[in-house]
C-alpha cells in the first residue's frame, strides 16, 4: 500500500465528514452498520474506507467518529491506517 497516498485520502475523508452536522454524523453509528467506500487514489490504486460512529461517553452527548483505510492487502486488513475525531452536540470538535 502507498501509505502516503492512503493518509492523504484519509485526511480528505475526515475533512469531508467534518463538514457534516452533528445530526448528519449519526448515520455512521455502528448499529446501522459500517459505512464503507472505495476510493481510487491518484496512482490508480483502490482503497477501502470504513467509517463508524459511537457515543464517546454516554448517549446524546459527544460522538467519536472512527475512520480506517486499507488497500485490501492482508497486512493492511489486519492493521489498517486509522484516525478519529470527537464532535460535540453543538458541532464543535473536542481536542482541536
Amino acid at each position: 500500500m502507498r501509505s502516503d497516498e492512503a493518509r492523504e485520502i484519509l485526511r480528505d475523508v475526515i475533512k469531508d465528514i467534518k463538514k457534516e452536522t452533528y445530526d448528519e454524523i449519526k448515520k455512521y453509528f455502528g448499529s446501522k452498520g459500517v459505512c464503507t467506500r472505495v476510493i481510487e487514489g491518484h496512482s490508480g490504486k483502490k482503497y477501502n474506507v470504513e467509517i463508524q460512529a459511537f457515543w464517546d461517553h454516554k448517549p446524546g452527548m459527544n460522538i467519536r467518529v472512527f475512520i480506517s483505510i486499507d488497500d485490501g492487502g492482508w497486512q493492511r486488513i489486519i492493521c489498517p491506517i486509522t484516525d478519529d475525531f470527537i464532535i460535540a452536540p453543538d458541532g464543535s470538535f473536542i481536542g482541536e
